[in-house]
């Protein structure tokens, strides 16, 4: 982790921060890298702590790395002065080698996805990427259950792909990530097809028996009143 600035934040104490400030953190994904430093001085302009992140598949289809994506992103920051609190967050990653690069360049945050395999392979999977990133001092997102695209969960196996609350809770226990990725409903994309829903329900039974901060994926699009309850 980068610890030359201080307003890079890995993303447990950020999220402890929103949680007792009573706001949301939003994560923003600027995959073409001259994108970040709007997405900063917009930030650093409404004075909004926010996550700065990127994908694997992002990195892969745009022609980039781990390393270009940090440089270009601290140096947004020294040539603005940016000052807010930000997380450099690494996105859905299913390899170690990425991982660990990322971190190497100064990530703050990386989040290991593994929700295609069953629950005990994405338990080992997670727990030796926490080993790794927590000697490092870097905060470890992971994914339960699946969260789909727009299209693919409006197919008749939605359901299925929905967090159980009783995993989570075993999930967590087992792997100490600092937060969970749950699927409730929400969606990567752009609803077309259906309007946004959350399962409520299915959400506050998982954050009862979890005590790690939950995330929601799929967030654009979804109506500020869904994103205030949940």
């Amino acid at each position: 982790m980068n610890s030359t600035y201080a307003n890079v934040l890995p993303l447990k104490p950020a999220l402890e921060a929103a949680e007792q400030g009573g706001y949301a953190l939003g994560a923003f994904s600027p995959r073409y890298t001259p994108m970040i430093q709007a997405v900063l001085r917009a930030a650093e302009r409404a004075r909004s702590p926010l996550i700065v992140q990127i994908s694997q598949r992002e990195l892969n289809r745009y022609g980039s790395t781990p390393e270009a994506f940090a440089h270009e992103f601290f140096s947004a920051i020294d040539r603005d002065g940016i000052s807010v609190p930000v997380v450099l967050h690494l996105d859905h990653t299913k390899e170690m080698a990425v991982i660990e690069a990322a971190i190497t360049a100064g990530f703050t945050s990386v989040m290991i996805d593994a929700s295609e395999h069953p629950l005990r392979d994405n338990i080992a999977i997670t727990q030796s990427v926490v080993r790794y990133a927590h000697a490092r001092g870097v905060s470890v997102e992971a994914e339960l259950g699946m969260i789909g695209t727009t299209d693919f969960v409006e197919t008749e196996r939605d359901e299925e792909l929905y967090t159980d609350p009783a995993e989570a809770e075993e999930f967590v226990r087992e792997t100490q990530v600092d937060a969970l990725a749950v699927s409730v409903g929400t969606a990567h994309g752009v609803y077309n097809v259906r309007q946004p829903r959350v399962d409520f329900a299915r959400l506050k039974a998982i954050r009862a028996r979890t005590p790690v901060h939950l995330v929601l994926h799929g967030g654009s699009g979804v109506p500020a009143h869904m994103v205030i309850e949940a």
